[in-house]
């Protein structure tokens, strides 16, 4: 089973919408924090690189399960209901250290 390890365009763009949502939404709860501006530009570099995490973490659990294993009819019930935001605030929580772990593989391995 060979998968592609690259970054396509429409998952880039959809990626990027999700982290981009999520920082309004963070950006909103945190703007009356004495700390704000800390917490909204980590919150933004976050969102910029989410699609790279995304992406990472997708790699890594698609090689060891297959993505048969994640179109199964239990787990599109469990996504739908709330699992795919649960999915998407790991993400976002962990686009720095995931998103700069990509990036890293991606160009040493140009």
């Amino acid at each position: 089973m060979r998968m592609r390890m690259g970054m396509e365009k429409s998952h880039f763009f959809e990626g990027l919408m999700i982290g981009l949502f999520l920082f309004f939404l963070s950006a909103y709860s945190f703007r009356s924090n004495d700390n704000a501006a800390i917490y909204i530009s980590i919150c933004g570099a976050n969102a910029l690189l989410f699609p790279f995490s995304r992406r990472a973490v997708e790699n890594i659990v698609f090689s060891v399960t297959g993505k048969r294993f994640w179109g199964s009819d239990p787990l599109k019930t469990a996504a739908s209901n709330g699992g795919h935001t649960l999915l998407w605030l790991f993400y976002f929580v962990f686009a720095v250290p995931l998103g700069g772990f990509y990036l890293m593989w991606f160009y040493r391995k140009k």
